[in-house]
């Protein structure tokens, strides 16, 4: 009789259905075997990880949902005291300890000194650091260093096969209200204040004084608080074609098809997923030149990018003489189809088969 190895379990946190780079990161690791306990919540992510047993994995991303419930930085403390010995505690069992490092820090600091404390706690305690790209080790530095010897690299793909990309152009340009001899400026994702849209309103209305084909697409969940910045802001005159709510998975390919470029413009950025989902549909991008994107994108011929230090004249600028052109969009479908969601998602299997070696079956005679 063969007594077979109980399967290991991962906790994820934050992990929510609708967010396609969790979906396609975990998609070889539940095949193989694994259980991912997909956790939301505070309380249910410590009561998760108490019953993480040895040889069990913890693996966390945005960091900020832990905290950001607090009602003051006491109580934001409080909770960030909990979670650190519920994770030494369950690493004193054998449990390992992973952390994808997605920003330098959360967006918009609800708590600004444990905030930081929880980025340092877990560049500290994480056994495996997972990042994006190498830059992040430079740019996390002055708030959570991090020991190179425990870093692991898994790059965003692209979301090739994840998304309908047979829509035709013409198509998706018509469904949006785009005509054919306009440019189409997309802005895709949550539309919130911390992302410069402020600012790409603002470039879009001083490169539409220098250019008549211009259209701004706006397309993405939205805060009642963030739409009470945005909208006043396209009254002015400005051509914009908006959505201000969740784009289901089957309208996403007529924003990124029917669009000449997607723009970029925040003020800081470690790594972003928009910019692969515009490789998966030939969508050229415009980013701002910081230099850990210049160095990691720089030779991409679907990468362009605007002088990060100039502000909305730089972008302006930029989209006053940006074209689409058939080699940008070959380029970036060549780079989407080049990097898959299943190569990622079997990087990260490796990344756990590494970790968590399988035992061989234990045989028994009754």
């Amino acid at each position: 009789m063969s007594t077979l190895e109980p399967r290991p379990v991962v906790t994820v946190f934050p992990f929510w259905e609708q967010n396609p780079y969790l979906n396609m990161a975990y998609l070889a690791i539940a095949a193989d075997g694994f259980v991912v306990a997909r956790q939301r919540e505070y309380d249910e992510l410590l009561d998760s990880i108490d019953r993480r047993v040895d040889g069990d994995l913890v693996h966390l991303h945005w960091t900020g949902v832990l905290l950001e419930a607090a009602r003051d930085e006491q109580e934001a403390r409080e909770r960030l005291e909990r979670f650190e010995k519920t994770i030494e505690a369950a690493q004193a069992r054998g449990v390992l300890l992973l952390w994808t490092v997605h920003n330098k820090l959360p967006h918009e600091l609800a708590h600004p000194e444990s905030e930081r404390a929880l980025v340092r706690f877990l560049a500290d305690r994480a056994d495996v650091v997972h990042v994006l790209s190498l830059a992040t080790l430079g740019e996390v530095a002055d708030v959570s260093p991090i020991d190179p010897a425990k870093v692991e690299l898994i790059e965003h793909s692209s979301y090739d096969g994840f998304y309908d990309s047979g829509v035709e152009r013409v198509d998706a340009r018509e469904k949006l209200g785009v005509g054919p001899d306009e440019t189409a400026v997309l802005f895709f994702g949550q539309v919130r204040a911390y992302k410069g849209v402020d600012v790409l309103i603002d470039a879009f209305a001083q490169a539409s004084a220098r250019r008549d084909d211009l259209t701004l697409l706006v397309a993405g969940r939205t805060r009642e608080e963030d739409r009470a910045i945005v909208e006043p802001l396209l009254s002015d005159g400005v051509r914009a074609i908006t959505h201000f709510g969740f784009v289901a998975d089957g309208a996403v390919a007529d924003w990124l098809v029917g669009a000449d470029v997607m723009v970029l413009p925040y003020s800081s950025i470690l790594n972003s997923g928009s910019m692969h989902l515009a490789s998966t549909f030939g969508l050229p991008v415009l980013l701002p030149s910081f230099p850990h994107l210049v160095a990691g994108y720089g030779d991409q011929a679907w990468v362009h990018f605007y002088d990060a230090d100039g502000g909305a004249e730089a972008l302006a600028e930029a989209l006053s003489v940006f074209r689409a052109s058939d080699d940008d969009r070959r380029a970036a479908r060549e780079y989407a189809r080049a990097y898959t969601p299943w190569d990622m998602a079997n990087r990260f299997l490796d990344l756990y088969r590494r970790l968590r070696p399988r035992a061989e079956a234990v045989t028994t005679s009754s």
